[in-house]
């Protein structure tokens, strides 16, 4: 958890000063080594100079894991550090107006432990060395990963469905070198495919995000996850030895580096790491070129696989397939898949099937996760199986 501030001026009134904003950092630093459970990942202090404005926001949630309250400035200046951190813990007690018999948050702890920290914050505040993000959110993640640790969440959800990749290195050179690695070796998807299909369980997110930088603490401080649907891990990467190596080389650091962080991400949480073990052996065994299956639909009389293998040669990264078998008789039929492109490999993510007449139908669901990815359009693609089985 960390905390946040920021200042609603009135109309006439000119923004609040950069020391004020930096009040949420000083809260955050002071209380990093604390864990207070996973519903809510940050508080924000809305301070404001009228204090009916700062009676409509009350405390209320939004995303449903941040907590927002309001804080009436009328008798504070808004440069007064001091007095608007005293508000602020003054206000503090008010979520638990929001909080919900079912939420995971040790209200009793966070309130002693910030009003047992007002020393302390004062302190820092005095010095005028103001923390940094870098330390506060490392000790932080580390605080969460020894409570996770020793009191592992249950596995509430089905599958682990997604694994994305980015970076905190400057761009734009050394960032589009590796974006471009990745189009040409898709590592992050051939896992998330092998971890799909093995029907990895989760506490409760869909996706894991793999923050790379020159270390893990940088990689920390750069990425952090602000809703509960998907969650980082990190991992340290040698740019300068991937930027100077050859080919074999790259794909070795990248493996790695993805390796490392999945697996403290599986042993954080105490996922089934055996799929991932398994996936990683297979990609050094085998290469990144196998044919994997991404999707599987089952309507009235067929299974119809849409499989996928890497090329690794640059340009289009991927030739998926159609992989149909009809069930009466057993039949199998291929067909190539020639205009997939990123759109189509979206809505095959977030899909659903349905036969009509010889014709299967694959429509995205609609859903927030899918229109990142699709946008607002619907999106359709059709397969025609008379074409896959003519009559004999």
């Amino acid at each position: 958890m960390f905390f946040r501030a920021s200042f609603k001026p009135a109309r006439s009134t000119a923004k609040t000063t950069p020391e004020f904003e930096q009040l949420g950092a000083f809260m955050s630093a002071v209380l990093a080594d604390k864990y207070y459970g996973e519903t809510i990942v940050s508080i924000k202090f809305v301070y404001c100079v009228a204090a009916a404005e700062a009676t409509r926001i009350g405390v209320k949630r939004v995303y449903d894991c941040h907590f927002e309250i309001g804080v009436a400035l009328e008798a504070t200046a808004a440069t007064d550090l001091r007095g608007c951190l005293a508000l602020a813990l003054a206000a503090l007690p008010q979520v638990r107006a929001a909080v919900r018999a079912t939420d995971d948050l040790a209200v009793d702890a966070l309130l002693a432990d910030a009003a047992a920290a007002f020393p302390r914050i004062e302190k820092q505040l005095a010095s005028g060395a103001t923390p940094t993000i870098d330390d506060w959110r490392v000790r932080s993640v580390r605080a969460r990963r020894a409570a996770l640790s020793k009191n592992p969440r249950p596995l509430t959800k089905k599958v682990l469905r997604g694994i994305r990749v980015y970076n905190s290195f400057r761009r734009p050179d050394p960032f589009q070198a590796l974006a471009t690695f990745e189009k040409a070796f898709p590592l992050s998807l051939i896992i998330e495919t092998h971890a799909r299909n093995a029907t990895i369980h989760t506490p409760g997110y869909d996706e894991i995000y793999v923050q790379l930088a020159a270390t893990e603490e940088i990689a920390i401080a750069t990425g952090y996850s602000g809703e509960h649907w998907h969650e980082y891990t990190y991992a340290g990467f040698d740019l300068a030895a991937f930027n100077a190596g050859d080919d074999a080389t790259k794909q070795r650091l990248y493996t790695a580096a993805l390796e490392s962080a999945l697996l403290a991400k599986a042993a954080e949480d105490h996922l089934d790491a055996a799929p991932l073990r398994a996936a990683f052996a297979s990609v050094r065994k085998h290469g990144p070129t196998a044919e994997l299956v991404f999707r599987t639909f089952e309507v009235t009389g067929y299974r119809v696989d849409i499989t996928f293998r890497p090329r690794c040669n640059g340009g289009r990264n991927l030739d998926f397939f159609v992989v149909a078998t009809r069930l009466d008789d057993n039949v199998r039929a291929v067909h190539p898949l020639a205009t997939i492109n990123d759109i189509d490999e979206a809505v095959l993510r977030f899909a659903s099937a349905k036969l009509s007449k010889q014709t299967l139908h694959i429509d995205a669901r609609s859903s927030f996760k899918a229109s990142l990815y699709i946008g607002s359009a619907p999106k359709r693609m059709s397969i025609d199986l008379a074409t896959l089985f003519p009559a004999s």
